[in-house]
């Protein structure tokens, strides 16, 4: 995908949602480790802010390879975690590692 279009796309969501919601969401993230059968879920309070309102921060998160302008500001703060029950998480597999764990 376009790289420009795709931070257009996000840049533009949060646009909207600050202009719906003000600058404070609840948010969860889940992230999943299908292989291990693992998934964590974390609950968060996002902030959303110009890259101005915090300068130290934005030049903390600035990549040296990647240049860009910096715009906005997502904070999260976690409000709780929890590692959830494996039983109905599918395993899944890349092609490398199957064939990894076949020996094809």
């Amino acid at each position: 995908m376009n790289r420009n279009f795709t931070r257009f796309a996000f840049t533009e969501s949060v646009k909207k949602a600050q202009e719906r919601y003000g600058t404070r969401h609840k948010a969860a993230l889940i992230l999943m480790d299908y292989p291990l059968q693992q998934r964590l879920k974390i609950w968060v309070e996002a902030t959303i802010m110009d890259a101005g309102q915090d300068v130290e921060l934005a030049q903390q998160l600035r990549m040296p390879d990647y240049e860009v302008r910096i715009e906005r500001l997502v904070v999260l703060a976690i409000q709780a975690r929890d590692w959830n029950c494996p039983q109905h998480i599918t395993p899944r597999y890349t092609i490398d590692e199957i064939k990894a764990l076949t020996g094809k």
